[in-house]
């Protein structure tokens, strides 16, 4: 332990102001209910204390916080303090029992940036490897194994912060390299300790009475590569956010314990409660079905793993195989684990079930995002009914698919002979074999090799994990035909491809990049029937719902003035932002250089097209491009998947005039749905200006959103063109309820012309029978030409282009009408929601 007490003088040290408004008082008062209330706090520069005439040796107290508070009563209990960093030279000297690599042994002084002012510190100093020893902030690396302790508390608290990367804390096993339990900070803008937020712990309750280690590491030379840390002390008082749960060192019954068990692993499968637990919970975020769903207890899984007589690693195994009156082939279900990176050839665990005739009880890994089974493994044990010994050990073999994210999934999806699945201690391994208890060696089956489909596969690029998640990818250009068919629209030299590859080009030289089975270049389309340049055409998307953030795809070509790149357009063709690249050279996409990002969040939920498009046949005028798809990832992301400085292909932002064409969750019908509206719903107010009249809940609207009722609230799922639609459910910030409001809305006179015969308008609500829906009337006497009552009732609000209505005007051309909608129903059903009405000819916008 690292107690210090001797020191050659006092940093400064200091509490900002914000720090004593943060804790609740005022006029300098520390609030009674948060921690620090019962600690002297240091303001500004310290005097410097004297040492005592009755005991002149003695040195300056540390027992202070700078810009923090606690009041753990075991903050300062020397024999509580694992490491508080405060004697440097202490932890340096030969025979102290530390263990120092890179710049912790090479530098006396670790400080680096915490001496800034606004930095906070248990007593007079804190560590960051940022700046130690005068260099820059990353490139330090370095680790800090404590000597051994008992672990007597049930918590191990502490401060930290730094990187996203390699760089944190683990507990360790003493006298081994064995994980308990894992930190890594995850704010990279913080150099240095600041504040409270910075208070961590481990529960360590499960490890009394067991001896560990504390190791603290810095990995990490590039972006992140940082950590700041300080005063690591055991107390019965948890302080700030939960680290990590220790767990129990592994022990083995009746089955060898590998040397490397405690690695990497996938789940012990001792906890069924601790597995379901989400991931933000300190759980393992395992989903189950079927008679597996939401466990009760720790052991609801356990099944025949609790037999005398099985094998298992730690408290209990997962076993689909009933125990007691219950057959043990009766149970059927999933569970399936939450994502994890492979990072090591194997994915060994402890399994049995299933036989040569039935194939229906497995372990899969799947394809995280997809699901697709990527190895399937059914042991085939049967005898007995659960693990047995060493020979149940197997594996898969995972080289092919390092870096890929998957999932473990354990089926039983048979309650026939052998329809049981046993599983145990699941983790990742680099060896294909292990010393066994009883001496000898072995050597696990290797029951399945994972590979990744070809669709699947990169060439001479890297793809973010989340790069084939289903619903987001919006094209791969794998299969030309395939494209057509699911709703692709070709032009130019697109149209009428002769085989798969009619659209690869130039991206079929081994230099060239690829996700998946093919990419694209203009550049010798069509088997190069008419050279690089001159090919033209376009591409466009099926009408697709913005659904994250981002919108990434791989693409080279043009010189940035050509017209050759990617248009984003509403769905009656208005462009909302292009982007042209400006490589020119080579003619194909090659590397992580040419991936490039769209920012689309501005109108998440709205439905456009996506246009590949060629519109040159001179200098430059090609393009190469593939797999476009959407992602919440940052693109600024130093997860290393990507470059973190990816082409930024600008953001989509839209002026008022640009957004009354656009369709959330829905899209206008026609090519001429925005040119002779009659309402847009955008602003209540506004409205009345233009001359429509309001009766009910409908007048005197309190501002311009008063009438959108629950099409604002459920904004994520409600459809509507432009900023707002209505819905007479909860109208008037919800002041009467949903069936209650009713009144009417009646637009200015208007004269149906021979060329757009056609009122269109999005409505749902009534149910057929209730006054509720939109009326034709004559600008002459009012009397009711045609009439409308929508039968949805459910849900309260437009929401997709299944509520667009038709009403042929034909008969009335060139007579002067009015619309009113109107709700007279208070009772069931007794709401309506509309948008957009308008005329239109019929003619449909072909891209």
């Amino acid at each position: 332990m690292n107690n210090f007490k001797s020191l050659t003088g006092l940093f400064p040290v200091a509490v900002s102001c914000l720090v004593l408004t943060a804790c609740g008082g005022s006029d300098g008062e520390v609030g009674d209910n948060l921690p620090g209330k019962n600690l002297d706090v240091v303001i500004g520069e310290p005097e410097p204390e004297q040492p005592d005439p009755d005991n002149p040796g003695e040195e300056p107290s540390s027992d202070v916080l700078v810009n923090l508070t606690n009041d753990d009563p075991a903050l300062f209990v020397p024999e509580n303090i694992i490491a508080d960093f405060e004697d440097v030279a202490s932890l340096q000297a030969s025979g102290s029992g530390w263990t120092l690599t890179g710049v912790f042994d090479e530098v006396s002084d670790w400080r680096g940036v915490t001496t800034n002012e606004e930095a906070a510190r248990v007593g007079t100093a804190a560590v960051s490897t940022c700046e130690i020893g005068d260099n820059d902030c990353d490139s330090n690396t370095g680790s800090i194994l404590t000597p051994a302790f008992t672990v007597n508390s049930d918590y191990l608290n502490f401060l930290m912060t730094g990187g996203a990367t390699d760089v944190g804390a683990e507990i360790r096993l003493a006298g081994t390299e064995t994980v308990l339990a894992a930190f890594q900070p995850n704010s990279c803008g913080k150099a240095y300790i600041t504040d409270d937020e910075d208070w961590f712990h481990f529960d360590v309750s499960a490890l009394q009475g067991e001896d560990v280690q504390l190791y603290l590491f810095d990995n990490e030379e590039g972006g992140c590569g940082f950590v700041s840390f300080d005063h690591f002390y055991l107390s019965g008082m948890a302080v700030g956010s939960q680290a990590a749960s220790a767990l129990v060192p592994l022990e083995p019954f009746r089955v060898t314990l590998p040397e490397d068990a405690s690695d990497n692993v996938i789940s012990r499968f001792d906890n069924a409660l601790k597995m379901t637990a989400s991931v933000e919970d300190n759980g393992e975020g395992w989903t189950a079905t079927g008679d597996f769903e939401a466990p009760a207890t720790e052991e609801a899984w356990q099944g025949n793993s609790a037999n005398l007589n099985a094998a298992r690693i730690g408290a209990r195994g997962f076993s689909s195989c009933a125990t007691g009156d219950v057959a043990c082939e009766a149970q059927t279900g999933t569970i399936t684990s939450a994502d994890f990176t492979v990072n090591n050839d194997y994915i060994r665990f402890l399994a049995a079930g299933g036989s040569a005739d039935n194939q229906d009880v497995t372990i899969n890994l799947l394809r995280s995002g997809t699901n697709e089974v990527l190895a399937s493994v059914t042991p085939q044990t049967c005898d007995p009914t659960y693990v047995s010994g060493d020979g149940n050990w197997y594996q898969i073999d995972v080289s092919a698919i390092q870096g890929q994210n998957v999932k473990l999934q354990i089926v039983d999806d048979s309650t026939e002979a052998c329809g049981f699945i046993a599983v145990d201690h699941a983790y990742q391994s680099g060896t294909t074999s292990f010393e066994g208890e009883e001496g000898g060696t072995v050597t696990p089956t290797v029951a399945a090799t994972a590979t990744i489909p070809e669709e699947f596969q990169s060439k001479n690029v890297d793809v973010a994990a989340d790069a084939f998640d289903e619903g987001a990818v919006v094209a791969n250009f794998d299969d030309p035909q395939a494209m057509l068919e699911a709703g692709w629209t070709a032009s130019g030299d697109f149209s009428s491809p002769a085989d798969s590859t009619s659209w690869a080009g130039t991206t079929a030289v081994d230099a060239a990049a690829r996700v998946g089975v093919n990419a694209i270049s203009t550049c010798e389309l069509n088997n190069n029937a008419s050279g690089c340049d001159a090919p033209m055409g376009s591409l466009t998307s099926p009408l697709t719902t913005i659904i994250d953030p981002y919108l990434y795809f791989l693409m080279a070509g043009g010189n940035g003035e050509v017209p050759v790149g990617l248009r984003v357009l509403d769905s009656i063709g208005n462009e909302l932002i292009n982007y042209a690249p400006a490589t020119c050279g080579p003619s194909y996409i090659d590397g992580n250089d040419d991936w490039t990002f769209i920012e689309q969040s501005a109108i998440e939920g709205a439905k456009v097209y996506y246009q590949l498009y060629d519109e040159e046949p001179g200098g430059c005028g090609f393009v190469s491009f593939d797999h476009l798809y959407q992602t919440d990832r940052d693109p600024a992301s130093t997860d290393g998947a990507l470059p973190a400085d990816m082409i930024n292909g600008g953001a989509i932002f839209l002026n008022d005039t640009q957004m009354q064409s656009i369709g959330f969750h829905a899209s206008l019908p026609y090519a001429d749905s925005n040119d002779t509206v009659i309402a847009r719903f955008d602003d209540a107010q506004a409205m009345l200006d233009a001359g429509w009249v309001a009766s009910g809940s409908f007048a005197s609207p309190a501002d311009g959103q008063a009438w959108q009722g629950t099409t604002r609230d459920e904004i994520d799922v409600a459809a509507h063109i432009g900023v707002g639609a209505v819905s007479t459910c909860e109208i008037n910030n919800n002041a009467s309820g949903c069936d209650a409001p009713t009144g009417t809305l009646t637009s200015p006179t208007f004269t149906v012309s021979a060329d757009k015969p056609i009122l269109a308008f999005m409505m749902a609500g009534g149910n057929g029978t209730a006054p509720v829906g939109l009326r034709v009337l004559s600008a002459t006497d009012d009397s009711e030409l045609e009439n409308y009552m929508p039968n949805s009732c459910g849900p309260s609000y437009i929401d997709g282009d299944d509520d667009w209505v038709e009403i042929d005007l034909s008969t009335y051309a060139g007579s002067d009408v009015k619309v009113e909608i109107y709700d007279q129903e208070a009772g069931g059903c007794g709401f309506v929601s509309f948008d957009h009405v308008h005329m239109t000819s019929g003619a449909v916008f072909t891209p």
